[in-house]
């Protein structure tokens, strides 16, 4: 289901100035430490961070595991259990970089991970579909989505309120759209005309994607949230 095939039909280089762009916004929130990515794919992001961080990865493919492996990225064989070392506060980071939507026991891993976080420490999701926005309110779908690969699928609201239960603490919510390289503004509004028109065709829009970062308390207090709103605002 992830095979080379898979990863040779997303290759685009679109993506890597993306991804680019995604750890900028998470170096605004933190520097260096123990990172887990969850659904690392490749390793592509992970590989992109400098010799600060200490970078784990797991996920579903063999292949991309080799191929992350290869990066220098220590990989976790994905499995029912966390290995031995993973225990209580032990990672400063996990990301969610466009998975949570392909988890099939999403609440599970998610309190895993929040277990996994040290007091202080960040949980940031990345490049994940927002159900929330105008273009899946209309249409019922979005470009990022795969519905043969999909289980849970939330809107930004819906991922925050997940948190908060978790006993986390949102730090940052932000919809990138207009500088990333994915959006095209002419043609995209010409795109959503089309589409409300009856003419299917995928394309950017404001809202369509939400990053969501949160921290671990290190006390019982909650952080204030810090929003960028509304969605269809450029951040």
């Amino acid at each position: 289901m992830y095979g080379p095939e898979y990863f040779a039909s997303r290759f685009d280089h679109r993506r890597a100035k993306m991804q680019a762009q995604e750890r900028e916004r998470l170096l605004r929130h933190t520097s260096s430490g123990r990172i887990l990515d969850v659904g690392c794919g490749d390793g592509a992001f992970l590989d992109g961070l400098d010799d600060r961080w200490e970078k784990w990865g797991v996920d579903v493919s063999p292949y991309a595991s080799r191929l992350a492996g290869q990066k220098g990225i220590r990989i976790v064989p994905f499995s029912s259990t966390w290995p031995e070392e993973f225990t209580d506060d032990c990672f400063d980071v996990v990301v969610f970089r466009g998975t949570i939507q392909h988890v099939d026991d999403p609440f599970y891993i998610l309190r895993e991970c929040v277990r996994l976080l040290k007091p202080g420490g960040l949980m940031a999701f990345l490049a994940t579909p927002n159900t929330a926005s105008i273009c899946y309110r209309l249409f019922g779908e979005l470009p990022a989505l795969d519905a043969a690969r999909n289980w849970l699928v939330v809107s930004d609201r819906q991922l925050k309120d997940i948190l908060l239960r978790m006993g986390m603490a949102i730090e940052d919510v932000v919809y990138p759209y207009l500088r990333t390289p994915y959006a095209r503004p002419v043609r995209d509004h010409v795109d959503f005309a089309l589409r409300l028109l009856g003419r299917r065709r995928a394309f950017a829009f404001w809202g369509n994607m939400v990053e969501v970062f949160a921290r671990k308390p290190t006390t019982s207090i909650s952080a204030p949230i810090r929003m960028h709103v509304p969605a269809w605002v450029e951040v």
